[in-house]
């Protein structure tokens, strides 16, 4: 038992110092080697890349020696390479990515979608299929770019489902690679054939068809650029450098349109902001960056030049460009062949989109009418094999008729005159004359290919309305119904709302008058009580000092008035008992002589007091008609006796 221990001991070992030292082996990076060129005039050579974006193994190992505080100082696109190191020599992963409000298994998925969503299921059945709904595209960013916060930070702050679903694209593939999709793209041919037969996959890393190439004109008012890439299908490796480069561009725009509140709900600037215009810049940045590409053997710059009128797939570094025809099969403009032709890869169903769209704006346009005039006798219809200008066309004119119906109507049109990609009129000269059976088919194509410019545009600005509730005609009759009770209500409202006044005005005179007796008057009670208080306090102290006056200090005055009490007694006694000594001697002589002496006495007596007691007209008054009345006693008593 301890030997094998032992032995797995060291075969643990063994493991750890291989893994250990098998990334350190040198080896040369999958881009050192220059690809073939395709045609000379869309090819140029591709050079070393730099090693933060197409690196060796080495390299790889050097970069994640890199701390996390390091790696947040750095420029967004550098760690977007540090996060999602890129590999040309890995394969494609087996992921097809699309979007939409539902998944496929509930049962509010379009029933319209459910072809197109199974198309690519049957032609790649090895590869993981997957419908984000956007709460699951939240969580997944969250988890994705959480170490790039200005990425995070951006996606949070899209005011559009349609800018959020652009971006999560990139996102997606920059992070995880495989195929992109929107929902209404139907799969011709799996990807496995989107590749020429001899072209090795570990030297092509990222592959885009071309939306449109109009050859024409007037082409600017119709297109964003002259050649211009679709971003409906993409299929790439994790971390390319367009990815990056897109990511970051969007990025950085919408931060600072958010630091400049500047990012508002713009469905007209999606094109530019998140949609095939900025990705098409990215594209052709990418084949002109020395960074990737050594310009100084390339005769010029690649531009849209270099790949109008093409039919076959070009190679451009690790790219490769697939014609018109292979994801816009059938669209009858800019040289696009037809769905079965053998190029034909992908095709895009925008226009029964924008047709289930038109049907369902005529259907709540009816309701609208019957809302707003109790009536809907529309009587003007649209075939469904017509074109979407045609239905636009009908619908302008149902819409005009209901306008000489409705204000309302009338007002609103007035607001929305300045968006023609909603409601656009067609010129007369352009319109296609119903009475012409013998147009070429030519023709009616291009007037068709005409109108497909308006279909992503108009898509995006009909789907942020799609999930605008219209009431039923029931529910708009019942409404209608509740107008006399409203009114009726509006009435009472009014009177309530006087009735309200008066009593305000009420309680205000009240509180008014509750003040000025309630408040005011018990203050001036109050003051008046106090007033008294203090002419009392003010007596009791006169009062009090008048005594003080009189007794002096609580201690000296009391004493001085003890001692003259005990004084005025003892001298009563003296006077009393040498009486009494007379009266035993000689009665008769000595009576009148007593009664001087007596009355001598206590004269002198009261005057030693008020030398000691000072002089008070009260007070004073009090003591000499006590003393006085002693006196008349005492001689009372003597006469008596």
């Amino acid at each position: 038992m301890i030997s094998l221990r032992r032995y797995a001991v060291i075969a643990a070992c063994l493991l750890l110092t291989i893994f250990y030292l098998l990334p350190r082996s040198s080896r040369p990076s999958p881009l050192d080697r220059k690809p073939s060129k395709a045609t000379a005039s869309t090819t140029a050579p591709v050079k070393a890349a730099p090693s933060p974006i197409i690196a060796a193994s080495g390299s790889a190992m050097g970069q994640q020696k890199l701390s996390i505080a390091k790696v947040l100082d750095l420029p967004v696109p550098k760690q977007l390479e540090y996060h999602f190191p890129y590999d040309v020599t890995s394969k494609f992963p087996a992921f097809i990515w699309q979007t939409w409000k539902y998944t496929p298994a509930s049962a509010k998925f379009s029933e319209k979608f459910r072809p197109t969503e199974a198309s690519w299921s049957e032609k790649h059945p090895t590869f993981v299929h997957e419908v984000i709904t956007d709460d699951i595209a939240l969580h997944l960013i969250h988890h994705l770019y959480s170490a790039v916060p200005e990425v995070l930070e951006a996606y949070l702050a899209m005011p559009l489902p349609i800018l959020k679903a652009d971006f999560f694209r990139y996102l997606i593939l920059l992070a995880r690679g495989g195929i992109y999709a929107d929902i209404d793209t139907f799969a011709l041919k799996p990807a496995q054939e989107w590749i020429p037969q001899g072209l090795d996959t570990k030297s092509i890393g990222l592959i885009i068809g071309i939306e449109a190439d109009p050859d024409r004109p007037d082409w600017a008012e119709w297109y964003s650029r002259r050649i211009q890439f679709c971003q409906w299908t993409i299929q790439s490796k994790p971390g390319h450098p367009v990815l990056i480069d897109i990511v970051s561009k969007i990025t950085a725009e919408t931060l600072k349109r958010k630091r400049e509140g500047t990012l508002k709900a713009d469905h007209e600037g999606v094109v530019e902001f998140t949609g095939p215009a900025v990705w098409t810049d990215s594209v052709f940045k990418y084949f002109n960056d020395p960074e990737y590409f050594d310009m100084k053997s390339s005769s010029g710059n690649i531009t849209f030049k270099n790949f109008t009128g093409m039919n076959q797939s070009k190679r451009v570094g690790d790219v490769l460009v697939l014609p018109i025809t292979s994801f816009s099969p059938g669209i009858g403009h800019s040289g696009a062949g037809p769905v079965d032709d053998p190029m034909a890869f992908v095709e895009h169903k925008f226009e029964d989109t924008a047709d289930a769209t038109l049907s369902t704006l005529q259907t709540r346009l009816r309701r609208i009418e019957y809302l707003l005039a109790g009536t809907s006798q529309t009587a003007l219809s649209t075939p469904r094999d017509a074109s979407v200008r045609s239905q636009l066309n009908t619908l302008l004119l149902e819409l005009q008729g209901l306008k000489k119906k409705s204000r309302t109507i009338a007002e609103m049109l007035a607001i929305h005159q300045g968006h023609p990609t909603l409601f656009s009129t067609i010129p007369a000269a352009s319109a296609p004359s119903p009475t012409a059976d013998d147009t070429p088919t030519t023709t009616k194509l291009t007037l068709l290919s005409n109108s497909l410019p308006l279909f992503q545009s108009t898509s995006s600005q009909l789907s942020a309305i799609s999930d605008a509730p219209i009431p039923s005609p029931a529910l708009s009759a019942s409404l209608v119904n509740l107008l006399p009770r409203l009114q009726r209500l509006e009435v009472l409202q009014a009177a309530q709302e006087k009735r309200i006044a008066e009593l305000r005005a009420r309680s205000a005179r009240v509180l008014e008058e509750w003040y000025l007796v309630g408040v005011e008057g018990t203050n001036e009670c109050f003051a008046e009580w106090d007033q008294r208080l203090e002419r009392t306090e003010r007596e009791v102290n006169r009062r009090r000092g008048v005594e003080d006056q009189v007794f002096g200090d609580e201690d000296g005055d009391e004493e001085q008035k003890m001692a003259a009490g005990e004084v005025v007694e003892s001298k009563k006694e003296e006077v009393k008992e040498e009486g009494e000594a007379v009266l035993g001697d000689d009665e008769e002589e000595e009576e009148e002589e007593e009664e001087l002496q007596e009355t001598a006495e206590p004269e002198r007596l009261v005057m030693q007091e008020e030398t000691v007691l000072g002089d008070d007209d009260s007070e004073d008054e009090e003591e000499m008609q006590e003393s006085t009345a002693a006196t008349t006693g005492e001689r009372a008593v003597l006469g008596d006796e």
